[in-house]
């Protein structure tokens, strides 16, 4: 399994989804399979939850066989790798000490698997004849004839599973799935950090008749979770509130980038930095501005990486721009003196890397902390001589110093105002959330009403539409949703969409009772999505 460093955490907030797959496992040891898919941003536990699980189905007496797809594999290789792995797990089902070497693993389950390695001998002939198709239809038997010969139902972890689409194979994931389709011993988990991506693939070439997969997707933490890993981790250290807040704006509550920012706050000087603030903006700087700081040395790979050979900097800067606010491609060519078919085939690379979201003609970059390094570090190296006082630590130390000030500033606003100015930032865009479908229109006119004490009334209208924002900080309740619709009827004019901002969740009962009025429900985390798509500072309470 790939090293996945956001397994430090403990599984902290993964519990849910640790204990869904091992009902899941049970459920199948007991005679019902469901296959899964575990999607997800890149660092955020994966691979930990994958071992973790791996070592539960391995003492419920199942063959496990984990596999890491890789990137740009001949068949050669990764069908050799797949023979290996099975191999390897015989042998560990065995409770033998691992061999040295190839032959001597092979001596070891030459009397235990005998038709296994046959098969195996067929997938290895067809692969020296260049037959990939045919060889990769016998390579996926494999283990269904592994299950039948030993009697053992298996477990099989595909990790990075859309790298398949880079073998020379016109359908791997069609034949993988119809393979999966009848292989009744074999549940499969499949894993991957492109969400949209495999998302599409399970979708699209892999929905079967039988085996269908549940897709778990494994997220950043919530702000709730986010604060709570942050004061367990920094037990016995002070920490001021807002420092918290801005520690969750800049890592969107990514355990990989927590995890790292929080050592050095543990390990400083509380009493010289009662607030956590100075200690803060230290490790930030070291990360992120020094050469050496881990996130520095992740981000520049990153953008060697997107490029895949071809230069580098022309991709690094298309970033840059969005970074600094240049979201359309008739912004970006002017600010880099590009023509507009390089910029927009530079965006469609990265939007298919899942390294930037498009929406219509917007296109967000959703890691903050990538993006605050873009317009905070990567845009005075390329741009500006180190001997410049704007390029030093210092200067970069007191831009975070600044955008904590900022965040401040705005959690001493009223809520219902910082609504209203996100709403005036609508531009008759179409964003996307999910599967759902968000037109934000231009408002002419954005306004608070009244407000009852439980909820904050905002209307937001232009020649076209209006539409009525009910914002409440309490969990929302029935009562709440038949006051909505109570005051919905006093009003003279009609009012186009009805919207209750829930940033505290909402009872069930609830949520159906929204449903049936028509009214739509936005939690904390969409408020924070569309904050994020318009350069607003994140809600964190």
């Amino acid at each position: 399994m790939i090293s996945d460093l956001a397994g430090d955490f403990n599984f902290f907030g993964r519990k849910d989804i640790l204990a869904l797959l091992t009902k899941r496992l049970e459920a199948f040891q007991n005679g019902f399979r469901q296959n899964i898919g575990l999607v997800g941003p890149p660092r955020v536990g994966k691979s930990a939850l994958l071992r973790a699980f791996l070592e539960k189905a391995e003492r419920s007496g199942l063959i496990t066989i984990p596999f890491s797809c890789q990137e740009s594999d001949s068949f050669d290789r990764f069908s050799q790798r797949w023979m290996s792995e099975i191999l390897l797990s015989v042998h560990h089902m065995l409770g033998r000490p691992l061999p040295m070497d190839l032959q001597a693993l092979l001596r070891t389950v030459k009397g235990v698997i005998p038709k296994t390695l046959r098969r195996m001998k067929s997938v290895k002939k067809l692969t020296h004849r260049l037959r990939y198709a045919q060889a990769y239809r016998e390579l996926l038997t494999v283990s269904e004839v592994l299950s039948q010969e030993c009697g053992k139902k298996i477990l099989f972890v595909l990790d990075d599973f859309d790298r398949l689409a880079d073998l020379p194979l016109e359908d791997p994931f069609g034949a993988l799935g119809s393979e999966i389709m009848v292989q009744k011993d074999t549940m499969y988990l499949v894993s991957s950090s492109y969400i949209s991506r495999s998302r599409a693939i399970l979708r699209e070439k892999m929905s079967l008749l039988f085996g269908n997969f549940e897709v778990i997707q494994l997220s950043t933490f919530n702000f709730e979770e986010a604060k709570d890993f942050i004061l367990r981790h920094l037990s016995g250290s002070t920490i001021d509130v807002s420092t918290i807040r801005f520690l969750i704006r800049l890592t969107d509550a990514h355990p990989y980038y927590l995890t790292a920012l929080l050592k050095p706050l543990r390990s400083g000087s509380p009493s010289n930095d009662p607030q956590g603030r100075e200690r803060l903006i230290e490790a930030v700087a070291t990360q992120l501005y020094e050469k050496e700081g881990s996130f520095h040395h992740y981000f520049m790979l990153g953008l060697h990486s997107f490029a895949q050979g071809r230069p580098w900097n022309l991709y690094a800067d298309v970033l840059l721009a969005v970074s600094l606010g240049h979201k359309k491609i008739s912004e970006i060519v002017p600010f880099l003196h590009l023509k507009t078919p390089e910029v927009r085939r530079i965006l469609d690379r990265l939007v298919s890397l899942e390294v930037i979201e498009r929406h219509g003609s917007l296109h967000i970059i959703r890691d903050p902390l990538f993006r605050f390094w873009l317009s905070k570090v990567y845009y005075r190296m390329r741009f500006f001589s180190e001997r410049l006082p704007i390029v030093s630590r210092e200067r970069f130390a007191h831009d975070v110093s600044q955008a904590i000030e900022e965040g401040n500033a705005a959690d001493l606003c009223d809520l219902p105002k910082r609504v209203e100015e996100l709403f005036r930032k609508f531009h008759n865009d179409t964003i996307f959330y999910g599967d759902r479908r968000l037109k934000c229109p231009h408002f002419t006119e954005v306004l608070s009403r009244p407000t009852n004490g439980r909820m904050f009334p905002l209307v937001a209208r232009n020649a076209r539409t209006r539409w009525l924002c009910q914002i409440l900080v309490h969990p929302v309740m029935e009562e709440d949703i038949r006051t909505f619709v109570q005051d919905l009827k006093r009003l003279r004019s009609p009012v186009d969409k009805r919207i209750v901002v829930a940033l505290k969740g909402i009872d069930l009962n609830a949520k159906l009772l929204a449903q049936e009025a028509k009214i739509q429900y936005v939690d904390l985390r969409q408020l924070n999505f569309l904050a994020d798509v318009y350069d607003q500072p994140k809600f964190v309470f």
